[in-house]
């Protein structure tokens, strides 16, 4: 389970700089001028947060657990 929360923790920091870096980029003025990158981008932007989301109930999960085993031994 370690090893899993290790592995979406990274993933997570990942994704987030990605956000972070697409958000710069649709911040451009060249960027919004371009309606079809726009909307590639927009479209990357919420694969993004779907997968933040589900990382982070996944590792709510993996916490959950790792909780519960530590409060057994």
């Amino acid at each position: 389970l370690r090893k899993d929360e290790a592995e979406v923790v990274e993933r997570l920091e990942t994704l987030e700089r990605q956000r972070a870096s697409l958000e710069e980029i649709l911040g451009r003025e060249e960027t919004w001028r371009d309606g079809e990158r726009m909307k590639k981008l927009k479209a990357k932007v919420a694969e993004n947060h779907e997968e933040q989301t589900r990382l982070a109930a996944r590792w709510q999960e993996i916490e959950g657990l790792l909780a519960g085993l530590e409060t057994d031994e």
